[in-house]
């Protein structure tokens, strides 16, 4: 059995991984722009990538530890003050709808591979067709966020939103170790992977426009990568708080960091297992070029079934994280029309959105995922995590480190 402190440390960071493993990560398109498509020298972003996680992750939960947050408004609020709050949402809105595109580009990727099905609904009054995976997958949020919605108001426990997320984490850990064997069981990978690792073998990055390999262009990158998951943290707040007992789970500052840390080794684990299997292969184009490099493979290393586990895995990640990024917006939104309601109506009503109006705005999400799906996987990572990472520096960790460097902060920016 895992002791209560053991729970209280790991349980964060496994969520944490879960909500960010759907789509580019793990297609492994993520792995090859920030990591394998250095060589050996993608090692490094792996390990800033890792530390990255694993010190922001600390200072995060000791933040919330310190401010008592419950969810995701009392945490920027504590952080930024109440007007800062606006100025996030806008930041974490948008944010949030381009990675739910990225995760739907992949999925739209996965179907079209291994449906070889061009099957599509087309909508005449605008000229546009949709991928019926976009339409099964898209659904699947919607009904899945809607059964959360009806289990958390239940008297049952938690939600099955977080029992979901709960399972995936072990799954995505343990598939991509059993993938990682797989794919190694093979002699002529592990050769392949030792020429990677000693530089004996041309290198991929040259034949790639607009790729520098330098060392600070490498750590650069894996700093950008940690950025672009900052939408996680505010996401994972609510689930550090006990409401039975009224308290932050994480009792001492040790804790937090512990849990922090974890978190960064778990966060890390299947990007650095993906790393290293793509080094199997470095430098292959037919593998590290494509959308979704983990197809090419299985397709050369495993059967069917390594085939099935791994779209498993995959279409947990995607529904862990297009749900939970949703899940988010949507409560954002709602919280907006509320104050709003508040405002110029005088009503200080919690039911201003109802079943019916948080349905409609799910389904608007994922729609505007599907529409930025349009564009390749490789596109969207390289047009907007950069810029992204940036707002999520300036609207975030700079005012987390504000926080704990000054200690005359709280006097000028009211945490409440």
């Amino acid at each position: 059995m895992v002791s209560d402190r053991a729970r209280r440390v790991l349980r964060p960071g496994a969520l944490m991984m879960i909500f960010i493993v759907g789509g580019a990560y793990v297609s492994g398109q993520e792995i090859t722009q920030f990591a394998a498509r250095y060589g050996a020298a993608g090692a490094v972003s792996v390990v800033c990538i890792a530390v990255g996680f694993a010190v922001l992750t600390s200072f995060a939960f000791e933040f919330a530890r310190w401010k008592e947050t419950r969810g995701y408004g009392d945490y920027v609020a504590a952080l930024l003050g109440e007007r800062g709050v606006a100025v996030f949402d806008i930041v974490f809105v948008l944010t949030a709808l381009y990675l739910v595109g990225v995760v739907t580009s992949f999925a739209a990727d996965a179907a079209h591979t291994i449906t070889g099905l061009y099957t599509t609904i087309h909508l005449p009054p605008v000229g546009y067709g949709f991928h019926l995976g976009h339409v099964i997958l898209g659904t699947a949020v919607v009904v899945l966020l809607t059964l959360s919605a009806a289990s958390s108001s239940g008297a049952d426990g938690p939600e099955l939103l977080e029992r979901f997320d709960e399972v995936g984490s072990v799954l995505v850990v343990g598939v991509f170790l059993l993938l990682t064997v797989v794919v190694f069981s093979h002699p002529e990978r592990i050769d392949n992977a030792t020429r990677a690792f000693t530089g004996e073998t041309t290198s991929y990055c040259a034949t790639v426009e607009g790729c520098r390999q330098s060392l600070s262009q490498v750590v650069l990158d894996g700093l950008v990568y940690v950025g672009i998951h900052i939408p996680v943290y505010p996401l994972i707040v609510g689930s550090l708080y006990d409401e039975t007992t009224q308290r932050v789970r994480l009792r001492s500052r040790p804790e937090s960091v512990l849990a922090g840390i974890a978190a960064g080794v778990l966060m890390t684990t299947p990007f650095a297992l993906t790393y290293v299997v793509q080094m199997g292969f470095y430098p292959n184009p037919d593998v590290l070029g494509v959308n979704v490099p983990w197809f090419p493979v299985l397709e050369q290393t495993t059967n069917l079934s390594g085939v099935a586990v791994y779209l498993l895995v995959s279409a947990w990640g995607f529904l862990a994280t297009v749900s939970q990024l949703t899940k988010t917006v949507v409560g954002r939104i709602e919280n907006t029309v509320e104050w709003a309601a508040d405002a110029t109506l005088g009503r200080d009503d919690d039911s201003v959105v109802g079943f019916g109006r948080r349905t409609v705005i799910r389904t608007a999400v994922v729609v505007v995922g599907v529409v930025l799906s349009r564009y390749e996987l490789p596109e969207l990572i390289r047009r907007g995590y950069a810029p992204l990472a940036v707002l999520f520096l300036i609207v975030f960790v700079v005012p987390l480190l504000v926080r704990f460097l000054s200690p005359h902060v709280d006097r000028v920016l009211p945490s409440t």
